[in-house]
């Protein structure tokens, strides 16, 4: 079936922002700190750990040292409840390792503080003021012929390859708030466009200042190039600062990428493979020639076939 702007797509790992998102607005409330422990917010949440107490500023910057996924529990909240069985290997904020589990407990963490389910806390806080009327933050069965379909490479034995064939991705529901949020173009762009403006929306600030730039601050060191915040990269490049943050899901990619000093950004969405940051990174560059009325930069490197 043709993509039309009306299909939803998948989004992965963007909601981790959604999520940091909420949970900033609560601490603009006085109902969250992100420096006190966790137990504080989740009596049951459990690491055996020799260190000092992780916080959610550990979990919002991937700086807990708890592993990346578990795999062989696929109950989301039972995978955060596992976390009792594991040991944790480094102190806390002393090491970057992406962790989804983490930011599945911080959606419980949500929930349990805002009182109510994680999709009704997104919808209310975040898209509603956003406009965004399209955005559904839980993926669910019922919601399957909204969206595009998603695809994978045939073979999952070798390195995929442009000649091999397409093949619809396994479906799975999922609700938890480190990849649950499927959304349109025009939709993720009016996100990133509130990112711009560093909290404000159409219907005015849905972040303070405050605490937009915890969201953007270099918390930890999670590249050459870039550092973690609470869901989002950031980078510090000529003067410029750039946010980021891409998602991947079975049968999807996406990113968004936005240059907070020249004012533009670029949502990407796929559904199936693709160079979700190339695309992105090309469509910034042409932006920002335009915004500074430069030539267009030259377009990239056709890959060997």
């Amino acid at each position: 079936a043709p993509l039309t702007p009306g299909h939803l797509l998948e989004i992965g790992s963007i909601t981790k922002s959604f999520t940091s998102i909420a949970l900033l607005q609560l601490r603009d409330e006085g109902r969250f700190d992100p420096n006190a422990p966790v137990t504080k917010y989740l009596p049951w949440f459990k690491v055996q750990s020799p260190y000092a107490p992780i916080t959610p500023h550990h979990l919002m910057s991937h700086s807990a040292a708890l592993p990346r996924d578990r795999d062989d529990i696929p109950s989301s909240l039972y995978q955060a409840v596992a976390l009792a069985d594991r040991v944790v290997g480094a102190p806390p904020g002393e090491h970057y390792r992406y962790s989804n589990i983490g930011y599945q407990v911080l959606s419980y963490m949500l929930e349990a503080i805002a009182g109510r389910p994680y999709a009704g806390i997104i919808g209310a806080r975040i898209l509603e003021p956003l406009g965004m009327t399209q955005t559904v933050p839980a993926i669910t069965h019922d919601l399957r012929p909204r969206l595009a379909v998603g695809y994978e490479d045939l073979f999952d034995d070798r390195p995929s390859h442009p000649s091999h064939p397409l093949v619809p991705g396994t479906w799975v529901e999922y609700g938890a708030g480190d990849g649950c949020i499927a959304s349109t173009p025009a939709d993720l762009a009016a996100y990133l466009r509130m990112l711009l403006n560093r909290g404000a929306g159409l219907r005015g600030r849905i972040l303070s200042e405050e605490s937009f730039n915890l969201l953007i601050q270099p918390a930890i060191k999670s590249g050459e190039e870039w550092h973690y915040g609470y869901g989002l990269q950031t980078r510090r490049t000529d003067g410029h600062t750039y946010i980021a943050h891409s998602g991947g899901m079975v049968g999807y990619a996406a990113r968004i990428l936005g240059d907070l000093d020249d004012g533009v950004g670029v949502a990407v969405m796929i559904n199936g493979p693709g160079d979700q940051q190339g695309l992105a990174a090309y469509a910034l560059a042409v932006l920002q020639s335009a915004v500074h009325k430069r030539p267009l930069p030259p377009l990239p490197p056709v890959a060997d076939p």
